[in-house]
C-alpha cells in the first residue's frame, strides 16, 4: 500500500521531511511484518517448539493493526489543511509511531531469545532514523529510551523469564552468563549513544548547509528578479530611446523638406515675380523658424534629463513670477480678442526654484491657453496655496482634452488630434519640459479636462518652512 502525501504549503520544512518520512515508515511496517511471518514460519517448519508461536502470531496482528491505524489517519493529512490552529501534530504522530516499533520490537526480541537472537541491532537501525528526523535533544531520549528497553530485556533474560530457547538453533545460551551480559548492554549502550552522536551531529549540519543553500537560492532567486526587472526596463529603455530618435527624425525632416520644395521651386525659375518670391522665402523662414524651436526645445529636453542640469535654486514668490510675465501674454490675449484674468492670493510663502525655469513654466501653460482657446473666450490664472504646497493653475474655455489623451499629454511630440486641426504651430515638447521642471523642485503636474469644456492645468510646488528661510540667510 501506498500513501500519497501531499505536502501543505504552510508546513516548515522539517514538518514536511517528517510528513515525506510517514509514507516510508508504513510501507516499512508492511514488510517487517511480511518479513516476520516468513521467518515465523520458517523457524516452525525448522526447528518447531523453540519460539512461542502463538503470542509471536498476535504481535504480528498487533503491528498489523496499528499500521492500518496509521494507513487511515495518513489519508487524512491528505487533505487540505483549513488553517494552521488546527494543522496535525505530525512530531506526535511520528513519536508515537517510533514508541510503538520499540516497544514492540523489545517484545519480539524478548520472546525470540532476548540478546541471544542476531535481530537485536534492529535497534541501532532505529537510532540512526530517529537522529535524522527528530531533533538532537530527541534523538538523545530515544536513545535512553531503547537502552532502558534492552537493559530491562537483558535483566529479565538473566533472571530466566525470556520467551524462548534459542540453544537449540545457536548450540548455546549466554543470558544467564553475568560477565556477558554486562559487556553486551555496555557495548549496546555505548554503540546506541555513539551512533546518535554521530548520526544527529551529521545530520545537524546537512541540515545547516541545506538552510544555508536554501538561503543562497532564494537569494539567486531574488537577484534573478532584479537582473530580469533591469533588463525589462533596459529593453524598455531601449525602445522608447529608438521611437524618440524616429519620432525626432520625422519632426525634423518634415519642415526641412518644406523649405527645401519651397527654395526649390524659387531656385528652378518657377515663381520669376519678386513678389512671389518674397511670400516663398517668408513661408519657408517660418518653417525654419519652427526647425529652430524645435531644435531649442529639444536640447532643453536633453538637458533637463540630465541629472543637476537645471539651474541652481533660489527663494521665490511665484506670484510676483507671474507678475512679470503676465503683461506679455496679456498681449497674446489680446490679439485673439481672449479675456485674461489674473487671480493671486496675498502672502504667499516662498517656493524653492529657478525664476527662469518659474517663468518658463508660466509662459507655456498661459500660451498653450491662449493658442487653444478660440476667439472671444477665457483664460484664468490663480496662484493660492494649500497646507503643503504653493499652487498654479492656467483655466481656460478652449477645445478640451479627451481622457484617453489625457495619459499621453506630457509624452514627448505628442499633441492631440483637435489640437493639430486649429493650429500647426506647436512641437508637442512643451508640456513634457514642464512636467520635467516642476518635479525637478519637487512638485507635480496634473490636468483637469473634458471635450469642448476647457482644460485646467495646475501644477505644484512645495512651500519653504521659515525655518529653512533662515537658515538660507544664515548662509548668505
Amino acid at each position: 500500500m501506498v500513501v500519497d502525501i501531499r505536502v501543505p504549503r504552510e508546513l516548515s520544512p522539517t514538518e514536511a521531511e517528517l510528513v515525506s518520512r510517514i509514507d516510508w515508515f508504513i510501507r516499512l511496517r508492511w514488510v517487517a511484518i511480511g518479513g516476520l511471518l516468513l521467518t515465523l514460519g520458517f523457524v516452525g517448519l525448522v526447528f518447531p517448539g523453540v519460539l512461542p508461536l502463538a503470542p509471536l502470531l498476535v504481535i504480528a496482528a498487533s503491528i498489523a493493526a496499528y499500521n492500518l491505524a496509521f494507513f487511515i489517519y495518513a489519508r487524512h493529512l491528505r487533505q487540505p489543511q483549513r488553517d494552521l490552529a488546527h494543522r496535525p501534530n505530525y512530531y506526535r504522530f511520528v513519536n508515537l509511531q517510533i514508541v510503538l516499533d520499540l516497544v514492540t520490537l523489545t517484545v519480539l526480541l524478548h520472546l525470540s531469545g532476548g540478546i541471544d537472537n542476531p535481530f537485536a541491532f534492529y535497534y541501532v537501525f532505529y537510532v540512526i532514523i530517529v537522529s535524522i528526523l527528530l531533533p538532537q535533544r530527541a534523538a538523545f531520549a530515544y536513545a535512553g529510551l531503547v537502552t532502558l528497553l534492552f537493559g530491562g530485556m537483558v535483566i529479565l533474560g538473566y533472571m530466566g523469564l525470556c520467551g524462548a530457547d534459542l540453544s537449540a538453533i545457536t548450540g548455546m545460551t549466554r543470558q544467564h552468563s553475568l560477565p556477558y551480559v554486562a559487556s553486551t548492554f555496555l557495548a549496546f549502550a555505548s554503540t546506541v549513544f555513539l551512533t546518535t552522536w554521530m548520526a544527529s551531529g551529521i545530520s545537524l549540519r546537512l541540515h545547516e548547509r541545506t538552510i544555508v543553500h536554501q538561503a543562497t537560492a532564494r537569494s539567486l532567486e531574488d537577484r534573478t528578479q532584479e537582473l530580469s526587472a533591469v533588463n525589462a526596463q533596459l529593453r524598455q529603455a531601449d525602445r522608447a530611446r529608438a521611437d524618440f530618435v524616429l519620432v525626432v527624425t520625422h519632426e525634423l525632416r518634415a519642415p526641412l523638406a518644406a523649405v527645401q520644395s519651397l527654395l526649390g521651386v524659387i531656385l528652378e525659375g518657377y515663381a520669376p515675380d519678386p513678389a512671389k518670391q518674397l511670400d516663398l522665402l517668408t513661408r519657408a523662414n517660418a518653417r525654419v523658424s519652427e526647425l529652430l524651436q524645435l531644435i531649442t526645445n529639444l536640447l532643453e529636453l536633453s538637458r533637463m534629463s540630465q541629472e543637476g542640469s537645471v539651474e541652481q535654486s533660489e527663494l521665490l514668490d511665484m506670484g510676483e513670477v507671474l507678475q512679470n510675465i503676465v503683461d506679455v501674454m496679456r498681449i497674446m490675449a489680446e490679439r485673439k480678442e481672449l479675456m485674461l484674468s489674473v487671480d493671486i492670493e496675498p502672502h504667499l510663502p516662498t517656493v524653492r526654484a529657478s525664476e527662469g525655469r518659474l517663468k518658463e513654466v508660466w509662459t507655456n501653460l498661459i500660451s498653450n491657453a491662449i493658442k487653444y482657446t478660440p476667439s472671444g473666450g477665457i483664460v484664468v490664472v490663480s496662484v493660492y496655496q494649500n497646507p503643503n504646497y504653493v499652487v498654479g493653475s492656467v483655466r481656460d474655455t478652449g477645445i478640451g482634452i479627451g481622457p484617453e489623451e489625457q495619459a499621453r499629454l506630457f509624452t514627448p511630440f505628442f499633441r492631440t488630434e483637435e489640437a493639430k486641426t486649429l493650429t500647426k504651430e506647436g512641437t508637442g515638447l512643451g508640456l513634457a519640459i514642464v512636467k520635467r521642471i516642476v518635479e525637478h523642485y519637487g512638485g507635480r503636474l496634473w490636468v483637469e479636462s473634458h471635450p469642448n469644456q476647457g482644460s485646467k492645468f495646475s501644477f505644484a510646488l512645495p512651500k519653504v518652512p521659515p525655518t529653512a528661510k533662515s537658515e538660507t540667510g544664515a548662509r548668505s
